[in-house]
């Protein structure tokens, strides 16, 4: 059994990069919201926290971080 199976929590960041902020774009979630929502949906206990790369908000350091996902087209 992995530590996956065995219910271990993981620290996952994503990352958005889309700099869509058209009015279009603002009616529906934001890439990094979906990919949120996808994961928890196999992933529920683990934690996931969404940077807004685009506008420079990184995680202050990878320690800590089990995994970072990038999302959104620059």
């Amino acid at each position: 059994m992995s530590a996956y199976d065995a219910g271990m929590s993981r620290n996952i960041a994503v990352l958005l990069t889309n700099t869509d902020t058209s009015e279009f774009a603002r009616r529906y979630p934001n890439d990094a919201e979906k990919v949120i929502a996808r994961l928890k949906a196999v992933r529920h206990d683990w934690r996931y926290q969404a940077y807004m790369a685009r506008d420079g908000e990184l995680p202050a350091a990878l320690a800590g971080l089990d995994g970072v996902v990038i999302t959104g087209s620059p």
